[in-house]
């Protein structure tokens, strides 16, 4: 079940839509102004969910260090 982005040419709406195995990507419509006129973005594919130290420069700054080896510590990996 892959999530799309799509802009529309009619409004300045840029919307996700989840689209099944054999739906018609030409159907889709502007949330905002219902418009057809919307062509699908290109957007990096999702980072995968793993478990361990996150990688450097992965660290969020407005949490507390995640761990010793955060990238946001001296001496980090």
């Amino acid at each position: 079940m892959p999530l799309y982005e799509f802009e529309c040419q009619e409004c300045p709406t840029t919307f996700e839509e989840l689209l099944f195995a054999g739906d018609d990507p030409a159907a889709v419509r502007c949330p905002q102004c219902a418009s057809d006129r919307v062509h699908k973005r290109l957007s990096p594919p999702a980072a995968p969910v793993t478990k361990g130290l996150p990688l450097k420069g992965s660290c969020d700054a407005s949490l507390p260090p995640c761990s010793p080896t955060c990238c946001r510590l001296p001496g980090g990996v």
